[in-house]
């Protein structure tokens, strides 16, 4: 692993641990066993690894979820896919996940960092307007059908913590119906399904 990776990593786990304000440059470089003039090689400040560990968490983030999904075509198929994605990323990454939810707390999260937030979701997004449009998905903003759809991914692996039940393959797929179900213009038809 290269020094600027090593240090990334280091920086994730201690902005998680100790916040943006409590971890300085001289700790993360210490802990990545580097010197804490080498940290500028790689970064100019504190703020640019900042917003360099955000962009980096969100474009991982969306290549976990659509990862094997054709976001060109609305289909049960496909959203039960991205579900499962982010089932497993937020299993796999919850690192990631807690930073990204860290930095969007604060003020980092700027207006010109929001409009590239929402164009890195633009695709799911996208695929949630054709649902609309075809009359399959409620019709509501496209963000608010991910609130009350693939969002409960992340409530799901919430309560998985605190709760001792067993998040089994066959739980998963109750799971992602159901949240399918809720963002259905026809919640009680099997609408959807058959375009698997």
């Amino acid at each position: 692993m290269d020094k600027r990776t090593r240090l990334m990593q280091v920086a994730l786990r201690l902005f998680i641990e100790q916040g943006f304000h409590g971890c300085s440059v001289q700790n993360m470089a210490q802990q990545a066993g580097m010197a804490t003039g080498s940290f500028y090689r790689y970064f100019s400040s504190k703020e640019e690894l900042i917003h360099q560990l955000y962009r980096s968490s969100m474009q991982h983030i969306c290549d976990i979820l659509f990862q094997q999904v054709d976001l060109n075509v609305t289909s049960y198929a496909n959203y039960r896919q991205m579900w499962f994605n982010g089932c497993q990323g937020i299993q796999d990454h919850a690192d990631v996940m807690l930073f990204k939810d860290l930095y969007e707390r604060t003020p980092f999260f700027t207006e010109e960092v929001r409009a590239w937030t929402r164009a890195q979701w633009q695709p799911l997004d996208d695929f949630f307007q054709r649902g609309i449009d075809q009359g399959l998905f409620r019709n509501m903003p496209p963000c608010l059908l991910g609130a009350l759809s693939l969002a409960t991914v992340q409530c799901v692996q919430h309560e998985h913590k605190f709760y001792d039940f067993d998040l089994n393959d066959s739980l998963r797929e109750h799971m992602a119906e159901a949240s399918w179900q809720s963002i259905l213009a026809s919640p009680s038809s099997s609408s959807g399904r058959e375009q698997q």
